[in-house]
């Protein structure tokens, strides 16, 4: 079904627009609240409560791009969400601490604290390269062979690629500790098994099944130039809306590709189009080296 009728579905109060909007978007969201909860049941909690979410603001709102409305309204429901998760969640299953927050009296108060959280340190299941854009203002610090160790600053700014204000203060936030950045990173990159995870700027790519992420890889510096220049060539035009496999991320941007068909958009729902067959194959070329 297309957009504009599941639109319409809301609009006239029918119970098959949830049922519509799963069937179309549930992968989607469900991968939007993955990326950033990394946890199979607060992920499903998150995509219910975004179907919640959109038969309330359906109407009085009516979105032009309800892929992008949809995936919006999930991305900051699991912000939210991570909020809550980041600061209860310092325990893993063996009883074992895996989150170390450091404390200077001196920070503005955070959530009841009576003094003030500085920074964070958490440990994710994947690796990730330096510049992964983290939900909070932060980035890794260190790789492991399981998992990612990553600094984070606390806030209530969210990354926003489409508010250029938010993104501002969120990259200033980020800045804020770039002292512990460059110290923990230099020791990575002496001691990192993959040191393209340490350079800025190098490519990280998923490889996606139904919006689940099956492999991911970190480009060295040529590769991700070509790639680069290829993706931010193109004449981006009407918000795209169909399947995807591949994830490129450099830079705090990221754009969803299908390798087949080379049709490319920026970030989930965003501007699209096409990469010309001669440049898709020189990118699935690099790929499979």
């Amino acid at each position: 079904m297309d957009d504009l009728k599941i639109v319409e579905l809301y609009l006239s109060r029918s119970e098959d627009a949830i049922a519509e909007t799963d069937l179309k978007y549930g992968k989607l969201c469900r991968y939007v609240a993955m990326n950033i909860l990394r946890n199979n049941e607060d992920s499903e909690e998150c995509v219910n409560d975004t179907y919640f979410g959109a038969w309330n603001a359906i109407p009085p709102q009516k979105p032009n791009r309800f892929s992008a409305f949809i995936s919006k309204i999930t991305r900051n429901l699991a912000l939210k969400k991570y909020e809550y998760v980041l600061y209860d969640s310092g325990v893993n299953a063996d009883g074992e601490y895996i989150n170390l927050s450091v404390i200077h009296s001196a920070i503005r108060e955070r959530l009841e604290y009576e003094a003030g959280v500085l920074f964070s340190i958490h440990f994710t299941d994947e690796r990730r390269p330096m510049d992964y854009i983290w939900p909070w203002p932060g980035f890794t610090i260190a790789v492991t062979e399981t998992g990612s160790f990553h600094l984070v600053y606390p806030s209530d700014v969210q990354f926003d690629e489409s508010d250029p204000a938010s993104r501002a203060e969120y990259e200033e936030l980020s800045a804020d500790i770039k002292n512990i950045k460059i110290i923990m990173s230099t020791e990575m990159l002496e001691n990192t098994m993959n040191a393209s995870n340490w350079i800025q700027g190098t490519m990280f790519i998923d490889f996606l099944e139904d919006w689940q992420v099956v492999k991911s890889v970190v480009c060295d510096v040529e590769q991700s130039q070509i790639i680069r220049r290829i993706i931010e060539s193109q004449a981006y035009g009407e918000p795209g809306s169909f399947q995807v496999d591949l994830r490129f991320m450099v830079d705090k941007d990221e754009y969803f590709m299908n390798s087949i068909t080379g049709e490319i958009m920026v970030a989930a729902g965003g501007n699209s189009a096409v990469v010309p067959a001669e440049d898709l194959s020189r990118i699935m070329d690099l790929l499979s080296d």
